[in-house]
């Protein structure tokens, strides 16, 4: 089975693009690939299709969870 692609409105460098819920979405995304990895030991190609794209997919989570640890900051640091 070929493997989806990621459009570029979902790179790592938008991790703020999409609505709400692309959190849990790339969070479900990653997970699913790396079941996809688990599951298929025969066809290298696959894999390292599978490890790509939950590597961007986690890429794009740490982004976002980067950014929203600093926007947080930014609140916690500002005057009342």
């Amino acid at each position: 089975m070929p493997m989806p692609r990621s459009t570029p409105k979902e790179s790592v460098n938008a991790p703020d693009a999409g609505g709400p819920g692309a959190f849990s979405q790339r969070m479900n995304r990653a997970r699913h690939w790396v079941e996809q990895m688990e599951r298929q030991t025969e066809d290298l190609d696959q894999a390292m299709e599978a490890y790509r794209q939950a590597m961007e997919d986690l890429d794009w989570c740490r982004e976002y969870l980067r950014k929203a640890r600093l926007q947080v900051e930014a609140l916690v640091k500002s005057p009342d």
